[in-house]
């Protein structure tokens, strides 16, 4: 901050002040004076957009209060140094004419904005007698009903309020399990969780080797397990440690299956989905449109169709767990990619890479 005894600039270093030991003062240096300035001049940029975000939200009409003497009214200059509120930034910025119209009748109007000085004491409130609070008797029943309705009053839209307007797949995905409770789960205690941790961390950079092998191989070409041999000499012996080669080949030959010669593939594709809430979430009656946008790991697009497969490096085994644990994801998968290839989406499959098997979800 500009006040502080040693300021660091990205383009100038230290900056500090100097200090005497022998008279035990503190003395401003140049490089420090600069250096000052240049956050106070950052901090105050900073203001500024906040200031113009906050004027800019309103749809029709503005609103600004603020308290200034007449004293400091007559003496604003534009110098963004030396305002110390947003009113007098605000003040500050007015013509010369439109200044002393204020200081001489107390308001000023323009085609854009008008600017009123009242007195503090014509608008404060008057104190009310204690007796006026005090009511005998029986309660004034409509009344009460109508305060009652307003205290009670509940937002109708609260539950948009909570949905993030712009969203990822995976997040959505998340939001859905936390929903999802597998009956057939198995419980494990946990004893060690760095070795856990660990282990977590071995798989999810294993599964990446698999993603790039899968995104950079060209299935055309492949059509025996020394085909993919040769293909593999581009990765290194550390990347291929803990690669299952033959999965590999056989997932290439399952997906080979529902190519034809004139089939497409797509990799890696990236995409923004602009749907309402409600038709991702079934149980959900908030129809507010979001934004998701995600990373589809292959289309396989055929003349007639599309298919989608998603590659999962998950330990889990059992293919009804992946599919329930996954189903919202590949929802959103289908839609965004049936709407931009304009196309029928006739399968979604999973590659369970650990599991070395192809999965259909539905």
């Amino acid at each position: 901050k500009e006040n502080e005894p040693i300021i660091y600039l990205k383009d100038k270093g230290v900056c500090a002040i100097s200090f005497n030991q022998k008279t035990r003062r503190k003395k401003d240096t140049i490089a420090h004076s600069y250096a000052s300035l240049v956050k106070r001049k950052d901090e105050l940029s900073e203001e500024l957009r906040l200031l113009y975000v906050a004027l800019t939200r309103a749809k029709n009409h503005l609103c600004v209060v603020g308290d200034i003497s007449k004293d400091a009214l007559e003496k604003l200059t534009y110098n963004i140094f030396e305002s110390q509120s947003y009113m007098k930034l605000i003040l500050s910025s007015l013509p010369e004419d439109a200044q002393q119209s204020l200081i001489a009748n107390g308001k000023y109007s323009s085609k854009w904005a008008s600017y009123e000085i009242v007195e503090k004491s014509s608008v404060a409130v008057s104190s009310l007698k204690e007796e006026e609070f005090v009511v005998f008797g029986k309660p004034d029943n409509e009344l009460t009903s109508e305060i009652d309705k307003y205290l009670k009053f509940k937002y109708a839209y609260s539950s948009s309020n909570a949905i993030q307007r712009k969203n990822t797949v995976t997040a959505l995905n998340s939001v859905m399990q936390e929903n999802i409770v597998e009956v057939d789960k198995k419980v494990n205690y946990k004893i060690n969780s760095y070795k856990e941790e660990n282990d977590a961390l071995k798989a999810s950079e294993l599964g990446s080797i698999y993603h790039k092998i899968l995104e950079r191989a060209d299935f055309s070409k492949i059509n025996c397990e020394q085909d993919l041999e040769n293909y593999l000499v581009d990765f290194t012996e550390q990347e291929l440690a803990d690669v299952n080669k033959k999965v590999v080949y056989d997932v290439i030959v399952k997906l080979k299956g529902f190519m034809g010669e004139k089939s497409i593939l797509h990799k890696e594709k990236q995409f923004l989905l602009y749907a309402p809430y409600s038709e991702l979430f079934e149980d959900s009656s908030v129809n507010d449109n979001i934004l998701v946008q995600g990373v589809v790991d292959l289309i396989i697009e055929n003349e007639d169709e599309v298919i989608i497969v998603d590659y999962k490096a998950t330990k889990e085994s059992r293919a009804n767990v992946i599919k329930n644990r996954y189903k919202t994801q590949l929802k959103l998968y289908r839609k965004a990619v049936s709407e931009a290839f304009n196309k029928k989406c006739s399968a979604t499959k999973i590659f369970s890479i650990f599991g070395g098997i192809l999965i259909d979800v539905e």
